[in-house]
């Protein structure tokens, strides 16, 4: 519960700041809107009585009051309406953002990998929208209970009895809560079919995977698979509707007969001289409106409810974000001897077997360290663990000397230059494209071009209509770059740290997971050669370069080469050590050669 109220207090503040006088405006108007149904049900008594009795001053009164509280309904009604959609739309966007901001905020990938923490975001994320009209729920439901305390007291005016109708509003609440209840349980379940189901109908729709669903012929296969997950969370989704409706329905049969027998009783009192005729055409009105009032309560308890199923959620990835962003020491300008492994191992969340076992190694400072292996042996997971993305499960990776955990793990990642090869096509600008490679920075052309030709992607951009201010992506109407050019456009945006004048200083490790994978061998090597040799210039040879790398050819310039096979370090040394060692590393450089050769 105190969640629940400390989410209220956060919401109430950025509705507050998305318009202050709006806010109070409106939240002025619904708590007048309260008073509505009790002035017009004793408008009609007025009316009525004072007809019976030829009262010209009491017909006139009535009618005033009747009508005040029709044009209060009315216009007020809707100013508040729209001012309340207005701020809702903003507070939702302003959740949005935060959402999205503590997700990428996070250092790690376990959160975005993880079925039960995709399956807490993709929920959080539906619920946005009810988390963001919470205030409103919690004043529109106040507003409603003020309505019919209201009601009540003018039920009790005819007779205290009559109160007792309130009372069996109750079991409509109840019944209702139960239903709610059922339903969050149900859409939590559901959370990660439904995930499943947008995920294969990406499949058809996305550029990429779109041209081998199309040539393979599996678009209505991956259809039929998505209808089946959509059909069982449908399907499981109604049959929990179909049981609370029971409930509900019964609640409300409940109050229909008490209705009934209310409208029945007093009109029998009337009847018999114990109420006037404006007390049944009040009592009537009344009970109608209690019906009304009962519908809206249940909306805003709706709200409430489907926010507080938000709740836990949010909070989760609040702490979860702190937890994982706690501050460490200070990470060092300047790399003085180096990184160090050791003993580590590796295993990821839900695997039986680990990916990394026992590395012991030494990345010294100003190094550049080659990476090869085929397929499957641990190059890119030894990458994920220099760049913080994951902690070893056992041993330690170092940085002069001090455990890699110890340091505050955004600084960092803030330190690192680094093109993975599932690199980001972002869709920009080009020079935005290459910029966000260093956000501070992403406006100033002169770095955008530095780290262009630090990349060696000049043709790209020549080869582009507006130069830097080329649209990239087909899908927003822009240029569609071939593979090799989008790579040297990441290459090119991880290069935005070592641009001269960076904010944030020259990196401390560069790290190169087959960035040049769509390019060919000779284009590789002499991108590699230019590369190296910027970064060894740039970073004053202090900084650690690790490049992972398929091709044997180009990781001949570097300084170590590190084999890997299976998850373990099987060779390292210098290509003309291995070579002449004649082990794995020479078996497969000569097998690669040869296979050039021919």
């Amino acid at each position: 519960m105190k969640g629940w109220f400390r989410l209220l207090q956060h919401v109430t503040v950025l509705t507050l700041r998305a318009g202050a006088r709006p806010t109070v405006l409106a939240a002025g108007l619904l708590l007048a809107l309260s008073a509505v149904v009790a002035a017009t049900g004793l408008s009609q008594r007025w009316l009525v009585d004072s007809a019976g009795i030829g009262r010209i001053a009491g017909v006139v009164a009535a009618v005033a009051v009747g009508a005040a509280a029709h044009g209060l309904a009315a216009a007020a009604g809707r100013v508040q309406s729209n001012i309340t959609l207005y701020l809702t739309g903003r507070v939702q966007i302003s959740l949005n953002e935060e959402v999205q901001a503590r997700v990428a905020g996070v250092p790690g990938l376990a959160h975005v990998e993880q079925p039960a923490h995709l399956d807490r975001l993709s929920r959080l994320r539906m619920s946005l929208g009810s988390m963001a009209g919470l205030p409103w729920a919690v004043l529109a439901g106040s507003s409603t209970v003020l309505s019919v305390l209201f009601s009540v007291l003018l039920l009790a005016s005819v007779d205290p009895w009559l109160c007792l109708l309130a009372v069996l509003a109750l079991p409509v609440m109840i019944a209702n809560r139960r239903a709610e209840r059922a339903l969050r349980v149900t859409r939590d379940e559901c959370a990660q079919l439904l995930r499943q189901e947008r995920r294969l109908h990406e499949l058809c729709t996305l550029p990429g995977p779109a041209k081998e669903v199309m040539l393979a012929g599996s678009g209505e296969e991956l259809q039929n698979r998505a209808r089946k997950l959509w059909d069982e969370a449908a399907a499981r989704e109604a049959r929990t509707q179909m049981r609370s409706a029971v409930l509900q329905v019964a609640g409300w049969a409940l109050f229909a007969v008490a209705l009934a027998g209310t409208v029945l009783w007093v009109a029998g009192h009337a009847a018999r001289g114990r109420a006037s005729l404006g007390d049944v055409v009040l009592v009537i009105s009344l009970a109608t409106h209690l019906q009304v009032q009962l519908r809206a309560m249940l909306d805003s308890v709706s709200t409430v409810a489907e926010a507080g199923q938000a709740v836990g959620h949010y909070w989760w990835l609040r702490e979860y974000e702190r937890e994982n962003r706690r501050p460490g020491l200070p990470v060092p300008t300047r790399m003085r001897d180096g990184i160090r492994l050791r003993g580590v191992s590796f295993r990821y969340p839900g695997a039986d077997a680990d990916a990394l076992h026992g590395i012991d190694l030494f990345l010294p400072a100003g190094g550049t360290i080659a990476v090869v292996g085929v397929n499957g042996a641990g190059k890119s997971t030894l990458v994920k663990l220099l760049a913080g993305m994951y902690a070893p499960t056992a041993g330690e990776i170092a940085v002069d000397g001090t455990p890699l955990p110890a340091f505050d793990t955004a600084a960092w990642q803030v330190g690192l230059s680094a093109v993975f090869q599932d690199f980001a096509r972002l869709q920009l600008l080009l020079r935005e494209s290459i910029g966000t490679g260093d956000v501070a920075r992403i406006r100033d052309r002169t770095a955008v071009t530095a780290a262009v030709e630090l990349a060696d992607a000049q043709a790209v951009v020549e080869s582009c209509p507006d130069r830097l201010d080329t649209v990239l992506g087909a899908m927003f109407g822009g240029v569609e770059l071939s593979a090799g050019e989008w790579q040297k456009v990441a290459l090119a945006r991880s290069l935005m740290r070592q641009a001269p004048h960076s904010r944030r200083g020259a990196p401390l490790c560069v790290l190169l997971d087959e960035p040049s994978s769509a390019l060919d061998p000779v284009a590789e090597q002499e991108m590699f050669r230019h590369m190296i040799g910027q970064v060894r210039t740039a970073t004053a040879e202090r900084a650690v370069t690790v490049l992972v790398s398929h091709r044997f050819s180009t990781v001949r310039m570097a300084d170590v080469i590190v084999v890997l096979d299976q998850g373990r370090v099987t060779e390292t040394g210098s290509h003309e050590d291995l070579m002449a060692a004649g082990s794995r590393y020479a078996e497969l450089y000569r097998l690669q050669a040869h296979a050039y050769r021919d």
